[in-house]
């Protein structure tokens, strides 16, 4: 076998190879960046509850941050987010705007309920009413998938969470994050299901390594591959 430098070959790999390398790195600061993020998620979930934070202190640090809340709800402005579901049963999460004394309106995720109870009229046991006390988790709305239709708050159709045009469509100013009520806040009824924080953060990033990495080997082989001539006997 011989070596042939060959130029025009390697100007043609030297930038592809650049490229995939370039987002191997990327992928592994992302998964430091993902791995520390979920191991600061799963120790703040485990703190003892505080009261519910004022807006001017609000930060990074705040989401899934265990709270206390006491207010009283208004369930005349309920809201009902669309395509959810729990242990495979297709439904809706209960949204209801709660009044506090310190930092008015915040929205509460009041829970899980299938079709058949999605109609206040079929659990009105649930619409707790006067001062409740609540625990659960402040969380950051994200933004929705491409493929997660759009909001139609004139029809009343929601089917992701934005706090700005929701407190619009229902005349709140609502505080800049939600609240999930946790397993506790079920009273009087079945319906909502409450609990239903979901902490789980995909971290695919050492996928991703594994494949610009490898890639940029295999574009190394191929690149020598084309430089190796056999000799004829």
């Amino acid at each position: 076998m011989q070596f042939t430098f060959r130029l025009g070959l390697t100007l043609a790999a030297l930038p592809v190879l650049l490229v995939l390398l370039a987002l191997g790195n990327w992928q592994v600061e992302r998964l430091a960046w993902k791995t520390e993020l979920i191991a600061k998620v799963e120790a703040r979930i485990e703190q003892p509850a505080v009261p519910l934070p004022d807006r001017a202190s609000l930060a990074e640090a705040s989401d899934y941050l265990p709270v206390v809340v006491t207010g009283t709800f208004d369930h005349d402005h309920e809201i009902i987010l669309t395509g959810r579901s729990v242990e495979g049963q297709g439904g809706y999460l209960v949204l209801t705007p709660l009044e506090t004394e310190l930092q008015g309106w915040i929205l509460v995720e009041r829970g899980f309920v299938p079709p058949q109870f999605k109609d206040t009229a079929t659990r009105l046991d649930g619409q707790v009413g006067g001062t409740v006390t609540l625990s659960g988790l402040l969380h950051r709305p994200i933004e929705p998938g491409p493929f997660v239709p759009v909001n139609l708050p004139e029809k009343g159709d929601w089917y992701s969470v934005d706090l700005a045009e929701m407190g619009k469509a229902i005349g709140r100013d609502l505080y800049p994050m939600l609240f999930i009520a946790d397993r506790a806040a079920t009273t009087g009824s079945r319906w909502p299901q409450a609990g239903q924080a979901r902490i789980n953060f995909p971290n695919n990033h050492l996928g991703y390594v594994i494949t610009w990495f490898g890639l940029a080997i295999a574009l190394i082989g191929v690149w020598f591959a084309m430089s190796v001539t056999r000799r004829r006997g």
